[in-house]
C-alpha cells in the first residue's frame, strides 16, 4: 500500500517514470512505461531487475534496434473482421512491427538461457512464424505502395498503362508544339492533367482552332483547357487501366489482409511483446545515461545504502553547477527507526524524500542512484507524511492533517511497512505536540515497522537514546560559517542551532540572552555541548584531512627518493659492469702485447737496442692500464 494518494507526486516518482517514458520509441512501450508501478512481490521485483541487468550486460555486445513505431491496436480491430482490407500504410507499420518482433525473438532464442535466464523469459509463450515481414514487404514497398511484382496481372496493367501514357505524351507534345508556333497557347505554359484527362491551355479566342473537348477554364476565363480529339481514345484506355489497377490493388490487399486474419492470435502478441522490449531497453538506457546501478535485493525489510542521492535534485543541481551531497544510511531489525534532528534547511526532508523515491524506484524495477554495493529490502507499504497538507475544503489544519495520517498509518503499519515522517509532531503547542509525538512513536515501535522521522523535539531525541529499535542521527552544521553541510551522521542527535542562527541574523544579544533564560539552563547547555562537539568534529576532520594531504606529500617524496635511489643503484651497477668489461679487455690486450714482445725478443736475440724498444712499449701498455684503473 502507498499512502497518501498523492505520494507519487510528492516524492517525484512521476518525473522518474516520465524520464523512462521519454526514452521509449514505440507507442506500446510508452503505454507500458505509463503503467510502471510499485510492486511488493519480491520475486517480481527481482525478476524485473535481473532482466534489466541481463540486457545491460548484453548491450555492450550489441542488441537488435528498437524502431519508432505506432501501436497496431487499430489494425488489429480491422484484421479481426473477415473480408476487411488494410491499406498500404497499415501494412508498412505491421511489417516493421513484425520485423522488430522477429529480430528480438530470434536474438533472445540464441542467447544462453543459463547465463541470461530472466531475459529469456520474455519469449516464454510467444510464438512468431518466420517471414511475416518478408511476406508484407514483398507486396508493398516502404511507402505503402503495392509493388508491380505483387501479382502478374498488376504488373501487366501497369506496363500497359505506362505504354499508353508514353503514347499520350508523344501525341500531346506534338499538338502542343504546333499550337505554340501558331500563338494559340500562353507563353511559359505547359501540358497538364485535369480530372485525369490530359489537356492543353489555349487562349479562349483561339479555342475554335483546336479540335477537342473543353475540360475547364482559368479563373479569368482568358484560358481554356482542351483535351485534343486525338487523345480521347488513349485517355479513355488509361482511365480504364487505372480502374483495373485499383481493383487489382484492392484484391491484393484484401487477400493479404485475409492471410493475417488467419494469424490473428499471433498478431495479438505483438503489442505486449514490443512494449516489453521497448520498456526494458528504455530502462537500460535510462540507467546507463544517468549512471544508476542495480543493487542487491534482499527478500526482507531494511536496507543498507551507500552514497545514495536524490536523482531529481541532482539533475537540478547539475544545471546550476552545484554539488549534490550523497547520503549513506542503514535500517535493520536492530535499528528499525532512525530519528534525524538538526537545523532547518539542513537536508532532513531531502533525506526522507530520497529514501522514499529510491524505494519506489527499486520496487518498480527501475535502477537507482546508489553505489553498487548497496542493499535494498522489499516493503509491502510505504507511508509518508512530508509537507503541508492543510485542506480548506475538508476544514483540516496542518496539524489535523498530520494526525489524520498518523491514525491511518497506525491502523496499517506492521513489520513490512516503511514510514517516512517529516517534522514529526509539529504544528501545535510544543509540550503537548511533543507528548503526542512520543506516544505515536512508541506505538510505531510496537508495530515493528521501519523508517525515518525528522524532529526538533528534545523528548523524541531522548526517547531514541533509550528505546530499543530507535536510533538517532543528525544533519551536520558548520557553526563557524553558520551553514548546513547536508551530511547525515548516525549515533547522536542534532541540534537546531536556533540561538546561533538568531545571533548570525543580527538579533540583539539581550534578546538571545533572554531566550536562553526562558529555554532553561539544561536545554541551552545541551545545545551548546552538541554544537561544541559538532564543531570539534569538523575541526578534527579538517586536521585529519590536512594530515592526509601531508602524508600524501611525504609518501610522494619518499616514492621519488626511492625511484632516484633505485636509478642510481642501477647506474652504479652499469658503470661497474662496463669497467670490469673494459679492464678485462685491457688485460687481455696487455697479455697479447707481452706474448708478442717475448716472441720479438727471441727472434731478435735480445740486443740492447731492441730490448730497450720493447721495454718502452711495455711501459706504454702499463700506463694505459693504470689510467683505466684510475678512471
Amino acid at each position: 500500500m502507498l499512502f497518501p494518494d498523492n505520494i507519487i507526486e510528492k516524492l517525484g516518482f512521476n518525473q522518474i517514470v516520465q524520464g523512462v517514458l521519454n526514452l521509449c520509441k514505440t507507442d506500446d512501450g510508452k503505454l507500458f512505461a505509463s503503467r510502471i508501478h510499485f510492486k511488493k512481490d519480491f520475486r517480481k521485483v527481482q525478476g524485473l531487475l535481473n532482466q534489466l541487468s541481463d540486457l545491460i550486460r548484453l548491450k555492450s555486445e550489441g542488441i537488435p534496434p528498437v524502431q519508432s513505431l505506432e501501436s497496431i491496436e487499430t489494425i488489429l480491430k480491422y484484421v479481426s473482421k473477415p473480408g476487411s482490407q488494410l491499406d498500404g500504410e497499415d501494412f508498412v507499420l505491421l511489417g516493421k512491427t513484425f520485423q522488430m518482433a522477429e529480430d528480438w525473438n530470434e536474438f533472445l532464442k540464441q542467447i544462453d538461457s543459463e547465463e541470461y535466464p530472466e531475459l529469456v523469459k520474455i519469449i516464454y509463450g510467444v510464438s512468431f512464424s518466420k517471414g511475416n515481414s518478408d511476406v508484407i514487404f514483398s507486396i508493398v514497398d516502404e511507402n505503402g505502395e503495392v509493388r508491380d511484382s505483387a501479382s502478374p496481372e498488376l504488373g501487366r496493367i501497369r506496363r500497359e498503362k505506362e505504354s499508353q501514357f508514353r503514347a499520350s505524351r508523344k501525341i500531346t507534345q506534338r499538338i502542343f508544339n504546333e499550337l505554340k508556333k501558331s500563338g494559340y497557347v500562353p507563353d511559359a505554359s505547359s501540358v497538364s492533367v485535369n480530372n485525369g484527362r490530359t489537356v492543353i491551355p489555349v487562349f479562349s479566342e483561339h479555342k475554335r482552332h483546336v479540335s477537342g473537348y473543353i475540360q475547364g477554364a482559368s479563373a479569368t476565363g482568358q484560358t481554356v483547357y482542351i483535351e485534343p480529339s486525338e487523345l480521347i481514345e488513349t485517355s479513355n484506355q488509361i482511365q480504364e487501366l487505372e480502374a483495373m489497377e485499383r481493383r487489382e490493388v484492392v484484391r491484393i490487399l484484401t487477400e493479404l489482409t485475409s492471410r493475417f486474419h488467419n494469424k490473428y492470435e499471433e498478431l495479438l502478441q505483438l503489442p505486449t511483446f514490443i512494449g516489453k522490449i521497448d520498456l526494458i531497453v528504455a530502462k537500460a538506457n535510462y540507467s546507463i545515461t544517468n549512471g544508476y546501478n542495480i543493487p542487491k535485493l534482499n527478500n526482507s525489510q531494511g536496507f543498507k545504502w551507500v552514497e545514495a542521492y536524490h536523482p531529481i535534485l541532482k539533475a537540478s543541481h547539475d544545471k546550476e553547477g552545484k554539488v549534490t551531497k550523497s547520503v549513506s544510511v542503514s535500517i535493520s531489525s536492530d535499528n528499525r527507526i532512525l530519528v534525524i534532528s538538526g537545523p532547518n534547511a539542513g537536508g532532513k526532508s531531502v533525506t526522507l524524500k530520497t529514501v522514499g523515491l529510491l524505494q519506489l524506484m527499486i520496487q518498480s524495477g527501475i535502477p537507482v542512484p546508489v553505489d553498487e554495493s548497496s542493499i535494498f529490502g522489499v516493503f509491502d507499504d510505504v507511508f509518508i507524511d512530508i509537507g503541508d497538507d492543510q485542506s480548506i475544503e475538508n476544514d483540516l489544519s496542518t496539524y489535523s492533517s498530520h494526525l489524520y495520517k498518523m491514525a491511518k498509518v497506525l491502523s496499517r503499519a506492521n513489520e513490512k511497512s516503511l514510514i517516512l515522517f517529516d517534522e514529526f509532531g509539529s504544528g501545535t503547542e510544543p509540550a503537548l505536540g511533543g507528548a503526542i509525538a512520543q506516544s505515536i512513536l512508541e506505538e510505531l515501535v510496537n508495530s515493528n515497522c521501519m523508517g525515518i522521522i525528522t524532529t526538533h523535539y528534545q523528548n523524541i531525541k531522548e526517547l531514541s537514546e533509550t528505546t530499543q529499535g530507535l536510533f538517532n542521527g543528525a544533519m551536520r552544521f558548520d557553526t563557524d560559517k553558520m551553514e548546513p553541510l547536508y551530511e547525515l551522521i548516525i549515533g547522536r542527535p542534532g541540534q537546531s542551532f536556533a540561538l546561533e542562527i538568531a545571533r548570525k541574523t543580527g538579533l540583539g544579544e539581550n534578546i538571545i540572552k533572554r531566550a536562553s533564560e526562558l529555554a532553561g539552563k539544561e536545554i541551552v547547555e545541551l545545545d551548546e555541548l552538541l554544537a561544541k562537539t559538532e564543531q570539534q568534529k569538523i575541526e578534527l576532520e579538517k586536521r585529519t584531512s590536512s594530515l592526509a594531504v601531508l602524508e600524501k606529500k611525504v609518501n610522494d617524496q619518499k616514492r621519488i627518493y626511492d625511484e632516484k635511489l633505485a636509478k642510481l643503484e642501477k647506474e652504479k651497477k652499469e658503470i661497474l659492469r662496463n669497467a670490469a668489461e673494459q679492464a678485462s679487455y685491457m688485460i687481455s690486450s696487455a697479455n697479447k702485447e707481452i706474448e708478442k714482445t717475448i716472441r720479438h725478443i727471441k727472434t731478435s736475440k735480445a740486443n740492447k737496442a731492441e730490448t730497450q724498444k720493447v721495454r718502452n712499449k711495455l711501459t706504454g701498455v702499463k700506463e694505459r692500464i693504470d689510467k683505466t684503473a684510475d678512471e
